[in-house]
């Protein structure tokens, strides 16, 4: 049996839910927060409804893009898709890398930056196949 290299979409899938998952424990965290109130835990909120809304958005997009448009433009809706998965990719993966460097920098316990650590890892190393894997016909690698 040979088997095939995750294709794009299946990269834009994990992405996604990766974002999905990682910002809904976050909604979690900041409401839990008893040192958080107005601005800072708006501030807060707001940055995860926005990640969770993109990922939400891009699934369903990657479960319901059409590949080839019906309107005769030549245009597919893969197209967008895979623009807002790039883009999530990029935005998600700076993100990491410039909270992440701080929570290193910063005055927090070793277990915690550890696990910040990790999901920053995660992030960018999913943001690199889903940038390295674009086009939903194939997977492209190498």
């Amino acid at each position: 049996m040979i088997s095939r290299p995750p294709t794009h979409r299946q990269w834009l899938i994990a992405l996604a839910g990766w974002t999905f998952f990682v910002w809904f424990q976050r909604i979690g965290n900041v409401l839990n927060d008893d040192e958080l109130a107005g601005v800072a835990q708006a501030w807060r909120l707001g940055v995860a409804v926005v990640f969770i809304v993109v990922a939400v958005v891009l699934i369903g997009g990657v479960v319901f893009a059409r590949r080839v448009s019906n309107d005769g433009s030549g245009v597919s809706s893969e197209s967008w898709v895979s623009a807002l998965g790039i883009g999530l990719a990029v935005v998600g993966s700076l993100w990491w890398l410039v909270r992440g460097g701080q929570i290193l920098v910063g005055d927090w316990d070793l277990s915690f930056k550890v696990v910040h650590t990790v999901l920053a890892v995660v992030v960018v190393a999913l943001s690199v196949m889903v940038v390295g894997t674009r086009g939903y016909a194939r997977p492209r690698y190498g």
